[in-house]
């Protein structure tokens, strides 16, 4: 009864997203799996508007189911396991020059205080798991001849300006400030982007070039 009273005391049904939010860190806090809190009912409509679970926006409101308690039937006498799941999660990126994979790459990459060191593999892929509070981290390419500054959990949906600003710039074309301006830098790089990748150029914000940053982003 003390424990059930202390988890409805920290129960919060409703979270305002903050910059460098992710819903596996609210998951793990409220001792939920990130898609039941996701596929709730009464989260349908951000999940319509965000599509993707791990690109939130400050401001968002995501509700937050209470936990149920669930019961297991065991013997005595035996050894039993139980396996949590969706703990830590995966950080994932792909390195490319001019669309191809960088394969075989050498790297160094620190997230908080943790190191991992390797190569990247045949699509240029890094993997590790990482702890879902996770916020910084840091790339090392070729011994430090090229650095990567990562800020996870920080990515913007596509639909919002300062998400089409973050692609765009990660991707090399564009090199303004992430400001949230569609202003003439904005309307540039998107005209850039659009004639490179052979869609319509209008330098404006349409579902083509949304679908094609997400597509090419990988989210």
């Amino acid at each position: 009864m003390f424990i059930d009273a202390i988890r409805k005391q920290t129960h919060m049904p409703t979270v305002k997203i903050n910059r460098g939010d992710c819903i596996d860190k609210i998951a793990e806090e409220q001792d939920l799996l990130p898609d039941t809190i996701w596929n709730h009912p009464d989260n349908k409509a951000l999940k319509t508007s965000r599509k993707n679970k791990n690109v939130l926006y400050p401001g968002d409101k995501l509700f937050v189911p209470e936990k149920v308690i669930k019961s297991e039937s065991v013997s005595g006498g035996a050894k039993h396991k139980f396996k949590r799941k969706a703990v830590p999660i995966e950080f994932t990126l792909q390195m490319k020059k001019n669309d191809a994979p960088r394969a075989n790459l050498a790297y160094s990459l620190t997230i908080e205080n943790k190191t991992f060191e390797g190569k990247t593999d045949g699509d240029g892929w890094i993997k590790h798991s990482i702890p879902t509070d996770a916020q910084k981290g840091r790339l090392e390419i070729d011994d430090g001849k090229e650095t990567y500054e990562l800020n996870l959990g920080h990515l913007d949906p596509v639909d919002e300006i300062e998400g089409v600003q973050q692609r765009l710039k990660s991707l090399g074309y564009y090199a303004g400030e992430v400001d949230g301006v569609h202003g003439d830098k904005t309307r540039t790089a998107i005209q850039f982007y659009q004639k490179e990748k052979d869609i319509a150029v209008s330098g404006s914000i349409d579902e083509g070039l949304k679908d094609s940053l997400t597509n090419g982003y990988g989210s």
